[in-house]
């Protein structure tokens, strides 16, 4: 298999997984917070302020999405070892690191304000 053919294979597992982000991020999440919120109306009044947060968790997702994309584009041009992709892998590296900080810090945020889950 050559580059031109991997990349393309490995593009459409990009679009793939950003299809099941948005069905995730689209549908099931709020589906289960709305769902939350129908079992325990006491917590109700948690369903925006998680489900923005959670939304707002998805950003660096796409970004690293965007970022892979570019690397395989890359790849497609037969310029898979460059500058440029070790500086994009490092970019992936440092959202995939801030995206699980900042889910840690506003789950521990939310469990002090007595907003965690019901469970």
């Amino acid at each position: 298999m050559n580059q031109k053919t991997l990349a393309n294979w490995l593009r459409a597992v990009v679009v793939l997984a950003a299809c099941a982000g948005v069905l995730v991020y689209g549908v099931v999440i709020p589906n289960v917070g709305l769902r939350t919120a129908e079992r325990n109306p006491e917590y109700a009044y948690c369903f925006w302020p998680w489900l923005l947060f959670l939304l707002a968790t998805a950003v660096p997702c796409y970004l690293v999405l965007w970022q892979g994309w570019k690397i395989l584009s890359a790849v497609r041009r037969d310029e898979s070892f460059t500058r440029e992709n070790a500086r994009r892998l490092g970019t992936v590296s440092k959202l995939a690191a801030f995206d699980a900080a900042f889910l840690f810090a506003g789950s521990l945020i939310f469990l002090l304000l007595g907003m965690s889950h019901p469970g």
